[in-house]
């Protein structure tokens, strides 16, 4: 976490409360303390975040979603060399304080805190300064749940709810997708499924117990939606980078959708999955192991904890982040598993996100920690996965660790037969060359997609 100033409230020890400059206690569901999640780019996980914390009496409050005049509005901040997350949720960050701060609030803002090469490891840094040149008082940056703070105290069920969140979050993207390039009636079909979805966002209030039950009923209502055609007889794309892609690729999948392309923009789950197992393969890796495969043996780990020189508190974390990053793909699974009979998800079966670090590992180290290391894992599984018809990578100009991914994906692709395609944005619009880009990826998916289905239908008449 990120030192604080003297006027700026910290944590206690425990993590269970914040100890303001003063001296004052402060619960996490006090009035005075409200609890800002930090971009709103994902509404999905946003509502059922917000869910999350009214159940515990939390107040909540989201900021702003990234658009080209809050990037623009950033510069008041920021120099403009930084990162797009990072502009983003600075311009978002001083909005929220200059208009929706309350005179006698404690704020608490929730970024991303993670050691590494990457600039998130620069942000606590970066906060402190921002707070100190605004004369901001009573309010702590770089807030995040995680298993170093007992997920802020609050134990391993508000770590399994904001697990949940992302892996629901990346179902009900998907299905909206779908539904959108294959209804019949787009408005109609929204309608209902915005009224389904809600239903089941909302037993987040009541606890995970109550949500798979809502999951099955969404699934079954939903694939009563009158479809155009199927998900099998339509062309895919898949929209991967790093997990930037989540701010930057709407007028990517506006393209695909009014396009007659069921894209599919990458799960963020994959990265949730990665925060999770994080400090395991650090305590691997610093025992030595390089490799994933060797990393995620248990028995090395458990063999270390009678080495003397083993400190147990990391050793304690390591374990919990094995059971953590476990818990995410389980869970994920579950989901996918119940979801699939909605019929608009574009595969009946989910990867391992296991596998997909596993094929990573073959050409990048996961030591990195950075975004360079999923989105290469994306593309070589999803390219033998036989699932999507175009591999369509994005990612913003600043970002080192996913150009660094793009350059490695770009010679990997060449061996391909699926078609692949890359532009680097600046932000969630596109260019006019770049739509020349999109244009020639639909063109080449569904010519993919043609000659597989002929295959397929060739190899089925010979049987």
């Amino acid at each position: 976490m990120s030192e604080a100033t003297e006027k700026e409230p910290r944590f206690a020890d425990n993590f269970k409360y914040l100890i303001t400059g003063d001296g004052k206690k402060i619960r996490f569901n006090d009035p005075k303390l409200v609890h800002i999640w930090s971009f709103d780019d994902m509404p999905y996980f946003s509502e059922m975040l917000r869910n999350s914390f009214d159940k515990r009496g939390w107040r909540y409050r989201s900021a702003e979603r990234i658009s080209h005049k809050s990037l623009q509005d950033a510069k008041k901040v920021c120099s403009g060399k930084e990162c797009l997350a990072c502009l983003g949720f600075a311009r978002a960050v001083y909005s929220d304080i200059t208009k929706n701060r309350g005179k006698d609030e404690i704020s608490m803002y929730y970024f991303i805190d993670q050691a590494g090469p990457c600039q998130n490891a620069a942000w606590p840094d970066m906060w402190k300064i921002f707070a100190k040149r605004l004369g901001v008082e009573n309010a702590l940056f770089q807030a995040f749940p995680g298993i170093t703070n007992n997920f802020l105290g609050q134990g391993n069920m508000f770590g399994l709810e904001l697990s949940a969140a992302t892996l629901l979050s990346d179902i009900f993207h998907e299905a909206e997708n779908t539904l959108k390039c294959l209804a019949k009636n787009r408005d109609e079909a929204m309608s209902v499924f915005k009224t389904e979805t809600g239903k089941v966002m909302k037993r987040m209030k009541r606890g995970l117990y109550w949500v798979e039950p809502a999951l099955m009923l969404w699934a079954r209502c939903i694939s009563r939606i009158p479809l155009r055609a199927s998900v099998a007889e339509t062309p895919k794309v898949l929209i991967f980078g790093s997990p930037e892609v989540e701010v930057i690729h709407y007028p990517v999948t506006e393209y695909f959708i009014n396009h007659g392309i069921i894209p599919k923009s990458q799960d963020l789950s994959a990265y949730a999955y990665r925060f999770a197992g994080e400090l395991f393969l650090r305590n691997a890796f610093r025992n030595g192991r390089i490799l994933v495969r060797d990393q995620i043996k248990i028995l090395p780990f458990l063999l270390s904890l009678f080495n003397p020189k083993t400190k147990f508190k990391k050793a304690f974390n390591a374990g919990r982040a094995y059971v953590s990053a476990v818990s995410v793909d389980v869970q994920r699974k579950r989901y996918h598993w119940i979801a699939r009979k909605s019929g608009l998800l574009l595969s009946d079966k989910c990867p391992s996100l296991f596998n997909l670090s596993l094929k990573a590992n073959e050409v990048v180290s996961a030591n990195t920690i950075t975004e360079t290391y999923p989105a290469v894992g994306e593309y070589m599984h999803n390219c033998d996965s036989k699932i999507y018809d175009g591999m369509m990578h994005i990612c913003t100009v600043n970002c080192q660790p996913a150009l660094n991914g793009q350059a490695i994906i770009r010679a990997l692709a060449g061996e391909k037969e699926i078609p692949y395609a890359d532009i680097d944005m600046e932000g969630p619009w596109i260019s006019a060359g770049q739509t020349k880009i999109l244009e020639a990826m639909t063109v080449q998916a569904r010519r993919y997609h043609d000659t597989r289905q002929r295959t397929s239908h060739a190899k089925y008449s010979e049987t």
